[in-house]
Parts: C-alpha cells; structure tokens; sequence
C-alpha cells in the first residue's frame, strides 16, 4: 500500500550544503503532530549528492532509529536523516490521514520491536510487513474526523493539565523567593563560608572501576542526586575497602549540604541516614555547617532564584561548566535566628507536601488521558469507533 523512503545526511563538514531551502528533519524536529519547522535547510546540491530524500507534504514521516514510535504529518516538502522513514500511499485508496493515525495506533508495536545496545531502531522489513486495515475511503474519512473531533478536546485537556502542573510548581518556587527575598528582624545576610566549611569530594583513582556489588563503601555521584533533595539508592555504585583507605576523608554526613558543582550546577539536597559516611564524587561538594544552621532550611535556599543567579554567576564554562568551590564561599544568603529557620522549614516542608500531592494528580491525569487516547486509537482500527464508543471511554 505504501513506499518507505529513506534518508540520510548530507556532509556535516561542508557548510554550504546547509545553506539552502529545502527543510531538512531529524528526529529533533518531530515535537508535534504536525511537522512544520526544521532546525536545518539544505540545498538542492545537498541532496543529490547524499542518500537524503524529499518526502512531498502532507505525507507521514516516521522515527525508525534513536526517537522509535514517533510519527509526524509534513506540512511542507521535507528531505529527512537516515533516522526517519517517509511512508507515501501508493494509491489514492489510503488516506494519509488515516495512514497517520493507524501509525500512532501501533506505536508501542514499533518500540517494541527495537533493538541495539545504546541506539534502538527497527529494521526497513520489518516496517514494511505491518499489517494495515484497509476500510472504504469514506469510512477512512470518517474515523479520522472521529478522531480529530476527540484529539481536540483531549489535547485541550491535556494542555490545561499540564499547565496545572507548571503552576503547582510555580507558586512553590515563588513562595520560597517571596520568603529569602523579604528577610524579617533579625535576618542576617552572611556568605557560605561565614556559616559553613566547604569541602570537596573526591574521585577514585585514575582506571578504577565502581562496583554493583554491595559493600561497606557507597559512593555518591551526581547521578546519584534526585529532584526530591535526596540520594537514589537504587542504582548507588560501590568501592572496595582498599579505595576507600585512599579516599576515607571524603566522606558525608546527614547533617551536611550536597551540591553538585560540575556539569549540572546547583543541584542539591540531604543524604539518607542509611548513607552516613557515604564516599562522595568530585563532581560535588559538601557544606558542614556551623551551630545556629539548619541544613535543610540551607536546603530550601538553593531552590530560590538568589541562589541560582549567584551560582550561574560564579560558574566557569569551559569544556564542562564548573563552580569553584572558592567561589561557591562567597554567595550570598539571608539566616534568621534557628527558631525561625526550623519553623519556615515546616512551613516549606508542609507545603511541599500538598505540591507534590497535586503532582501526583495531575500526573495521573495526564496518565489517564494519554491511555484515553490510545484507546481510541485501538477502537480506530479495530471497527469499533463509534460516537457512542468515545462517549463511554470519555465518561470513564
């Protein structure tokens, strides 16, 4: 029923072949339904002297290496990258749109079939073999108009949601600002090195491989830090007794501050109780504070925009960005008296709560709307769609 038309890459080293207009899509450019916009044009050159393909508009391009069940409508002529496949009805019985939402239907299908160690992809054959319902071209045109009838309210819901989420985070982040932003009597503004020791962690020797098997010896990385200001444990890597010996010093306390200085900036947070003593990377430092200071209120503070303007500021970007620990010393916070600081860390912990409680809502949601619209699309190509159908999914 359909041509499959590869891609491929014109020379990355010769700059004027992406100096044309002709749009050329990578998977980066698949963000919605619709493909309308590419990073890179290319010349007419470009394409005729690589394995580059011009898929015509209105057409379905889809992700068969790196993005795998990702599928788009072209709005325009488009040349693609050997990581997508157009697929052109061979007869005017198929209707694009509908070959497009029956794509969407077997996308799970297509993940599934994926292979390769580091980089998934699904074989030319094996795209080719699927299985199409073929109904009247009228009945076709009829399931897409379902369909599209139904995708508009879902994706409006969708949207809101989604929207509802940013929110939920939002007023939290602002609330925190409002707070470090307003000091109250008695706040003192101090530099971190006036209320902390800042010490660094340490790598392990040059060659060293970290274990998966359990020992005495976590060792903490940054991958290891989670956006809940705590560490995974599931995954945590291990040393053997003899690094440790080597590298015992550089150890973490619950009482401290973790902050990664290397790579990602400023992501910080509270080691478990379980990682006392934890081993922890170079790539991160610790803050030991001094009486009078709540870690966890410290905590909090990383998450304003104060904190995140001053790191951003001190960070040096060279190959890696990286913030000096003598520059870390000197950013700048506000502290209460402790009293004050234990009970606006129960008020941001409180709040937390019920943000993330909202969290949890929404995401549901969004979980219930997507499952709503695979439904449809199953129901789409299995005869089943009808307006009542959609009516009850929807109801439920």
């Amino acid at each position: 029923m359909c041509n499959v038309i590869g891609g491929g890459t014109p020379a990355k080293d010769n700059s004027a072949f992406y100096d044309g207009d002709i749009p050329w899509a990578t998977v980066r450019d698949m963000r919605s339904e619709i493909l309308s916009s590419t990073e890179f044009r290319i010349t007419k050159e470009a394409v005729q002297k690589s394995a580059t393909n011009i898929i015509p508009a209105n057409n379905v391009v889809i992700a068969t290496r790196v993005g795998l069940g990702k599928v788009c409508m072209l709005a325009q002529d488009t040349a693609v990258n050997q990581d997508l496949r157009g697929v052109v009805p061979k007869t005017s019985d198929l209707d694009s749109m509908f070959l497009f939402r029956w794509f969407q239907s077997v996308a799970d299908q297509i993940v599934n079939e994926g292979t390769g160690a580091t980089v998934q992809g699904v074989k030319l054959p094996f795209i080719k073999s699927l299985q199409i319902p073929i109904p009247s071209k009228s009945e076709q045109k009829r399931i897409v108009a379902l369909l599209d009838e139904a995708f508009t309210g879902l994706d409006a819901a969708i949207a809101n949601t989604t929207k509802n989420l940013a929110n939920a985070r939002e007023l939290f982040d602002s609330y925190l600002n409002t707070i470090f932003t307003n000091a109250g009597d008695g706040w003192l503004l101090k530099a971190v090195e006036d209320i902390a020791d800042v010490k660094g962690g340490k790598r392990v020797p040059k060659g060293y491989k970290l274990l998966s098997e359990l020992t005495s010896h976590p060792y903490i990385t940054v991958s290891d830090f989670n956006e809940r200001g705590s560490v995974d444990v599931e995954g945590l890597k291990y040393i053997s007794n003899e690094v440790y010996q080597q590298i015992k010093r550089y150890t973490i306390s619950p009482t401290d501050l973790y902050i990664s200085i290397a790579g990602t900036i400023g992501r910080a947070g509270i080691i478990p109780s379980s990682l006392a003593g934890a081993n922890l990377t170079e790539n991160a430092c610790k803050l030991v504070f001094k009486e009078g200071i709540s870690n966890k209120f410290m905590y909090y503070f990383t998450k304003t925009w104060s904190f995140r303007e001053q790191a951003i500021k001190h960070t040096r970007t060279a190959a890696q960005p990286k913030l000096a620990l003598e520059r870390l010393k000197t950013i700048k916070v506000s502290i209460p008296p402790y009293h004050e600081q234990i009970r606006l860390v129960e008020e941001f912990d409180s709040l937390m709560d019920e943000i993330l409680k909202l969290e949890v809502i929404y995401k549901q949601k969004l979980n219930s709307l997507a499952e709503l619209k695979q439904s449809l699309l199953q129901k789409a190509f299995t005869g089943q769609l009808t307006t009542k159908a959609m009516s009850e999914d929807a109801a439920a």
